[in-house]
């Protein structure tokens, strides 16, 4: 931290175009850690280059090798930069979110502690009042994040993403099992627990979509299941 600090000062010393954000991302992109990627991303959000933002995160993988953590991690990056882009394009704030944005990103993000789940939390905490108790547990032992993974969780690498969400038209599951699936698939279904669809899972890793066009605006449940096994489950909002 204390040699990007100083790269950061240096960069600072040659700024030409009086742009402290520009110095700032250049010396992210000197620190080949997955952390700086994801503030590299954000330096773009802070100015709306949605496209640039997206690329750097989706392009994560071709520097490091991804946990499952760390692709659920990367995938909620995307969940939240679809979002923020969506607002924007709206010609609204981060302060002017909808009540269905606010629900989508706190059910998004909640259970986590990463760098995008905290990101939002403090977002709904700082305009909306919507905050996250603090991360304390037993003793003098903070709880790591993964004592707050939601109870679906079966194995360390089961990851489900969906994207966009709120969704309008469609909503994409991004999935990878910790092993190829015998019997699986992802279930949907309503705020009254009616079952709606299920898509068949045949890998251990991929993508489904979801057509949303006929569906009623409100709470769906997504759930991730393999082998008889409830792995994974997410919330995702329909809107009109």
């Amino acid at each position: 931290m204390t040699q990007a600090a100083n790269l950061w000062l240096e960069e600072l010393s040659k700024d030409s175009i009086n742009d402290p954000l520009d110095s700032f991302r250049m010396v992210w992109q000197q620190v080949r850690s997955q952390g700086a990627r994801y503030a590299e991303a954000i330096t773009y959000m802070q100015v709306g280059e949605w496209q640039a933002a997206r690329t750097v995160v989706e392009n994560i993988p071709q520097e490091h090798v991804l946990k499952g953590d760390e692709m659920g991690e990367r995938g909620r990056m995307l969940a939240l930069i679809d979002l923020m882009e969506t607002v924007a394009m709206d010609n609204r704030a981060e302060d002017e979110l909808t009540g269905a944005e606010q629900d989508a990103l706190e059910a998004q993000m909640s259970p986590y502690a990463d760098r995008p789940a905290v990101w939002a939390q403090n977002l709904l905490c700082f305009h909306y009042g919507r905050c996250t108790p603090p991360l304390t547990g037993g003793g003098n032992e903070p709880k790591s994040a993964r004592e707050i993974r939601e109870p679906f969780r079966a194995a360390e690498q089961t990851v489900l993403v969906v994207r966009p969400n709120p969704a309008t038209t469609w909503a994409t599951f991004d999935y990878t099992l910790p092993m190829e699936p015998r019997d699986a698939w992802i279930s949907i279904t309503d705020a009254q627990g009616r079952a709606i669809e299920r898509l068949a899972v045949k890998q251990a890793e991929g993508q489904l979509v979801w057509d949303t066009r006929t569906m009623s605006p409100g709470l769906y449940h997504v759930e991730l299941v393999a082998d008889g096994k409830r792995m994974h489950a997410e919330k995702l909002i329909v809107k009109p």
